[in-house]
């Protein structure tokens, strides 16, 4: 099921933000200079307890990423099962965006996370994988740190990985 997202979000950011942040959230601003030589201001909003980020600049939001698992159960070490759950993490995203946005929005989705689980040994799947292909992808497969697989496309990129490991689990044994 959905996994990690992230999509493109317009909207205002509430007028006193830097000012009073919201419980919860860290804001950080910085400048950046463009190719034409601007100073130009960076503006990213950062939910402590989920991770969901909204980045933009001084005016706008642009971006906005989020872990739905994290949302619904408080890790990302479950899988969304069904459409219920899926909604109920979505109203929760769309309410935390109305705390540092001045209204929620539906991002246009340019990162969609499917994930599925399979018990195992992560090195067995990269041995039964490693010469695997996929018809969409004609890049080379490759392995990292015998920890994990990835076909990777243009438009598409496949990977398996031991969850379990993954950082930030309740689950990780370092």
């Amino acid at each position: 099921m959905y996994d990690t997202v992230r999509g493109k979000v317009r909207s205002f950011w509430k007028t006193d933000l830097r000012e009073n942040p919201p419980n919860g959230w860290e804001i950080k601003q910085g400048s950046y200079e463009d190719p034409e030589g601007k100073q130009q201001i960076r503006r990213t909003a950062v939910h402590k307890e989920s991770g969901m980020y909204i980045k933009g600049d001084d005016m706008l939001s642009h971006v906005m990423q989020v872990s739905l698992p994290r949302l619904y159960f408080g890790d990302n070490t479950e899988l969304i099962k069904n459409q219920e759950e899926l909604d109920i993490s979505l109203s929760k995203m769309r309410l935390l965006q109305r705390d540092v946005l001045q209204f929620d929005v539906i991002p246009r989705w340019t990162r969609l996370d499917l994930v599925w689980n399979f018990l195992g040994l992560i090195n067995e799947f990269i041995v039964t994988l490693q010469n695997s292909k996929h018809p969409k992808v004609r890049s080379a497969v490759r392995v990292y740190q015998n920890e994990s697989i990835q076909w990777g496309g243009r438009n598409t990129t496949i990977q398996v990985y031991d969850k379990l490991k993954e950082k930030g689990s309740k689950l990780y044994k370092a």
